[in-house]
């Protein structure tokens, strides 16, 4: 018999079917689409067809369903999308169309209403049955369907799950209940429902899901009889009853160890052998005989292999009371069948502090809570966010109080701890002092263990001599009681912050002020270029400064006796008897000058340079020549080089002559071609050959050639440049020492100590790359360290003293700054030049460096211009100088009471313009520049009172001469550098003058000369806090160069 109409037709396919029909993958694609509601309608268009919407991606497809006629009926499925028929689509609406309730032409009867009430059904056809296979629990329960058969009650014949579910002809089940195949069919549904391809005739419990308790329970009432085994003919009994699964914790009697297993109980009776089904959420039990439907608890089964029970061994108990059991309690059934589990037990809670090794280097506390029941215990990590557990921690913490650890910190209750391993002593001994209800202390025995020495470190230092001439190999031991200790390790120790370190298993403390001594000391060795590997340096024999400071740190040192010879001359150390003056000497010298010659005399004696930076004026000339004197008494070596500028070659000659006239003493002031005569042969027999830095350099070659006894550099702050011809030129003199002589060894940075120290001491500082990288930049930049540690190397080989600490009997120097008022016109030219050249200045200090020349011409012209207009412009000779003004004021005022003065002056074009004004007003006067040829007869018309005011370029005779004739001093113009105003002013206030002196620095006020007075007074620093810091032991850190912070500062405001 045919269906009559499209909706009869496909209530008669199963899932089977039309998976045969599309394929698996179309099929699971169709049925995703129905399931997630992506059919938006199905309209009955007639009895043969169905037209619906499905949703697709982005777009709208229609499908159509219908029967084509034939024999038999033919299903068409067609859709608008591009594969046409057939599709994921046209499946999705076919399953729509069969969720459409089939038309009955009458409705159900009363009667019909009632059997659906009372659970049976009415006696239309014959009965289905279904076998329930439980025989094989590691199995699912296979369905199987039944009906009446003619030899056997039961028989599967014309009744597979296909027979039954797919046929299109009705024939099949004719005659059946139709009860019975709608509940058939609709388990053979609920089994294809999650979408997994199976045979047509495999149906299984479980692939019901969770409908089958449902299912089962409406068979029930329906009357679908289910059997559990044919032969004999076995019924599968429903227990209606509700059913839970629930958890039974029991201890087993031998070991104690809980047992935990899931059992079924419907609060009556507990049924522990049984079968259960979390996927259906049934249990079998009565030898699967008897199902029932679990209304709680099935999702237990999932913790459980099988029938496995859950073991917890005896000695876990505490653990499970204190934290399993109130969990499970919480969330799941909890039984103890024979009450030998009960979750009253009594849990002790206490904080627990571990004290444990971290590493080797330390020790590490950290907080537990224990929790105990009866023996057995549990230990979980101390957690702030559990209120139990901090309001425990807050009650154990107010018992014991303020407690202090040995680090200093305060012992906190769930604090970590940590700290170095030899504090442990101190801490276990802290902690035993501290008790307290609910607290334990847990320490490992290794912490126990640990040891700690008070053996005492000491430091020893052997010496010897070096592949490299005077330079010494230094091998630095550190022991500690019986034990030698690298010293790199304990270098890094330290360096790592620890004060202690690990020998032989012992811990001992290490002396970190005296480690940290030598630390600093091989460093500035390094810095000093000296090199350090592992537990040896290499130190130069020059390096007396360090030498000294590792007698006085190490608990020996052992040395060549050459060497300590050295350091003892150096430093001064050891009982040594006066050094005799030479018998020719025709003079009385001071006290100081005494100890002047002793220092130098036994430095040259020794092979060893240094510099001589006297005040002006001390007679450091007498005290060299005495030197030389004592040196070369009853000997014939060559004689000593003395090279100075030209306005001191006289000096040299001329105290020669007059103090120790045995002295055979020789002035070469003009070439060999001019002279007509060597070298050689102009010096034969000499014991002193003086000559200037021009002829020097002339002649390099003549003056290279030859041995010499020794060198003296006068005013060498002309050779502060290691890149000069004349500095190269001495570097190459053949010589066993070298003095460096000159007031201001420091005129603008530590660069000018480093070119003097490569000339007296050689290999004192490292190279310059090095010195420049290590030394001077960290200077600039305010390093304290490093300025101490360069200060403390040229310290034996500086000597130093000023007139206030040596002369007191000198007369006094009266210092006056003078400020001078421009005249009108003479302002507003300086005030417009000044606009002018400031923005160009400013432009130009961007790169200093390139434009260095350009900056230092405009700078000039602006002190020429706060000096008189007309240095700039000639036409400006009728504006006058303020200053000459001031000068002429002051002169005629002293000159008649029998003064005499000198006046300086960096500009000889100013010197000319003031020497006019002078012979204007019948001033007598001579001039000293770098033009002047009898430089002998002009200092000699002053000194004899031909001349009442000297006037001197500060370049020609602001060093070298003494002029003690003139008790007045007038600078006209300040310098960049205030120790060349000084030297000037020296040259009156000397040993020999007997009247106070008068000093006068006329400023023009608010010119670039305001500037440069402040610019002198960092530049003072210079020698005031590294030069005497070499002398004094003073600090030498605060100094600072000129740079372009400096130049911007002289143009602002």
């Amino acid at each position: 018999m045919a269906p009559r109409d499209i909706v009869t037709y496909v209530h008669h396919l199963s899932d089977d079917d039309i998976m045969m029909r599309v394929g698996p993958a179309t099929w699971a694609k169709g049925l995703a689409f129905f399931t997630r509601g992506d059919v938006l309608d199905t309209d009955l268009t007639s009895e043969r067809e169905a037209q619906c919407r499905v949703k697709g991606p982005g777009l709208t497809y229609r499908t159509w369903v219908s029967l084509r006629d034939g024999a038999p009926v033919h299903l068409d499925l067609s859709c608008a999308c591009a594969i046409g028929r057939d599709c994921p689509h046209s499946v999705a609406a076919l399953l729509a169309v069969r969720s459409v309730p089939a038309e009955s032409e009458e409705g159900p009867t009363w009667r019909d209403r009632l059997r659906t009430l009372s659970g049976t059904t009415a006696m239309e056809g014959q009965s289905l049955a279904l076998l329930v296979d439980t025989h094989n629990p590691r199995e699912p329960i296979a369905l199987t369907p039944l009906r009446p058969g003619m030899h056997s009650a039961w028989t599967t014949k014309r009744a597979t799950w296909q027979d039954l579910t797919a046929t299109q002809w009705e024939s099949v089940t004719d005659g059946l209940n139709p009860t019975h195949v709608a509940l058939i069919r609709q388990a053979y549904r609920h089994s294809r429902s999650d979408g997994t391809y199976r045979s047509p005739n495999d149906v299984t419990l479980e692939s019901l899901g969770v409908q089958a308790g449902p299912w089962i329970e409406a068979a029930t009432r329906a009357g679908l009889d289910m059997f559990v085994d044919l032969d004999p003919l076995t019924p599968l009994s429903v227990d209606p009853t509700p059913w839970h699964v629930s958890l039974d914790t029991t201890r087993t009697g031998e070991t104690g160890d809980i047992l935990i297993k899931p059992v079924l109980t419907d609060g009556a009776r507990i049924v522990a052998r049984v079968r259960i089904s979390a996927a259906t959420q049934l249990a079998f039990f009565n030898a699967g005989r008897t199902v029932a439907h679990i209304r709680s608890g099935a999702h237990l089964l999932d913790a459980f292999e099988g029938a496995s029970p859950l073991i917890i061994p005896a000695e876990d108990a505490a653990e499970f009371h204190a934290q399993w059991l109130p969990r499970l309690s919480g969330t799941n059934p909890v039984m103890s069948s024979d009450d030998s589990v009960s979750a009253d037990v009594s849990v002790k809670t206490s904080i627990v502090g571990r004290v444990s090794m971290d590493h080797i280097e330390h020790v590490v506390m950290r907080w537990w809570v224990d929790q105990a029941v009866g023996t057995s215990h549990v230990r979980t990590a101390y957690d702030s966010t559990d209120p139990d557990v901090t309001h425990l921690a807050r009650s154990v913490q107010s018992a014991i109080g303020q407690i202090s650890l040995p680090t200093g910190a305060p012992l906190t209750v769930g604090t970590p701890i940590h700290m170095p391993a030899w504090k442990a002593p101190e801490l276990l001994a802290t902690l035993d002092e501290v008790t307290a209800d609910a607290l334990q202390w847990d320490v490992d025995p290794d912490v126990r263990a640990l040891s700690i020495s008070n053996e005492e470190l000491t430091i020893h230092t052997d010496a010897e001599p070096s592949s490299s001439t005077d330079w010494f190999d230094v091998h630095i031991r550190i022991r500690i009681g019986d034990s030698d200790v690298a010293l790199s390790d304990v270098l890094t120790a330290l360096a790592d912050g620890r004060d202690h370190m690990l020998v032989e298993g012992t811990w001992v403390a290490l002396d970190s002020a005296r480690i940290n001594r030598l630390r600093a000391l091989l460093h500035n060795a390094q810095e000093l270029g000296g090199s350090f590997t592992e537990s040896d340096l290499q130190l130069s024999s020059m390096h007396v400064g360090l030498w000294e400071e590792f007698d006085d740190l190490t608990d020996s040192l052992t040395v060549p006796n050459s060497l300590r010879r050295a350091i003892d001359v150096l430093t001064a150390r050891g009982a040594r008897d006066p050094l005799p003056l030479p018998d020719t000497l025709n003079a009385d010298l001071r006290p100081y000058q005494v100890d002047g010659h002793q220092w130098i005399t036994s430095h040259i004696h020794n092979g060893l340079g240094g510099i001589v930076a006297d005040d002006m004026g001390l007679g450091k000339t007498l005290q060299i020549l005495a030197s030389i004197a004592s040196q070369r008494a009853g000997g014939t070596e060559p004689p000593v080089l003395v090279v100075a500028p030209t306005s001191v070659v006289g000096t040299w000659v001329e105290q020669a002559e007059r103090f120790l006239p045995e002295l055979r003493v020789v002035d070469i002031t003009s070439t060999s071609k001019r002279r007509d005569e060597s070298l050689d042969s102009a010096i034969r027999d000499a014991d002193i050959v003086v000559t200037t830095y021009t002829i020097a350099r002339l002649e390099s070659d003549q003056w290279a050639a030859r041995e010499w006894g020794g060198l003296v550099i006068d005013e060498a702050q002309h050779v502060k440049n290691p890149r000069t011809v004349i500095h190269r030129l001495l570097m190459q003199l053949s010589r066993p020492w070298t003095l460096a002589v000159t007031g201001t060894p420091v005129e603008n940075s530590a660069a000018d100590l480093w070119a003097l120290a490569a000339l007296v001491a050689p290999g004192l500082l490292p190279g310059w790359k090095t010195f420049s990288t290590h030394i001077l930049r960290p200077i600039d930049e305010g390093d304290a360290n490093a300025a101490a540690a360069l200060s403390a190397a040229i310290r034996p080989f500086i000597m130093r003293r000023t007139k206030e600490a040596v002369a007191p009997d000198l007369p006094a120097k009266t210092e006056t700054t003078v400020g001078v008022e421009l005249g009108v016109e003479h302002r507003q030219i300086y005030d417009q030049y000044l606009t002018r050249i400031r923005v160009q200045l400013l432009d130009l200090l961007d790169d200093a460096s390139r434009h260095r020349i350009d900056i230092l011409a405009a700078l000039t012209r602006l002190r020429q211009l706060a000096l008189d207009p007309a240095l700039v412009d000639e036409h400006y000779q009728g504006i006058g100088s303020a200053k000459i003004d001031v000068l002429v004021d002051h002169l005629t005022q002293i000159l008649p009471a029998g003064h005499k003065a000198l006046v300086f002056s960096q500009f000889t074009s100013y010197l000319a313009r003031i020497r006019e004004e002078l012979k204007r007003r019948s001033i007598s006067c001579v001039q000293l520049d770098g033009s002047t040829r009898n430089r002998r007869s002009v200092i000699q018309q002053f000194r004899e009172g031909d001349a009442d005011v000297f006037l001197i370029s500060l370049k020609a005779g602001g060093t070298g001469l003494t002029l003690t004739e003139a008790d007045y001093v007038f600078v006209m113009d300040p310098w960049w550098n205030p120790a060349v105003e000084e030297q000037a002013v020296d040259r009156a206030h000397r040993i020999g003058q007997e009247r106070p002196v008068s000093v006068y620095r006329l400023v023009a006020l608010d010119t670039i000369e305001h500037k440069v007075v402040e610019l002198q007074e960092r530049k003072r620093e210079l020698v005031t806090s590294l030069v005497d810091a070499a002398v004094d032991q003073k600090d030498a850190g605060q100094w600072t160069r000129l740079n372009v912070a400096d130049l911007r500062a002289l143009i602002d405001g």
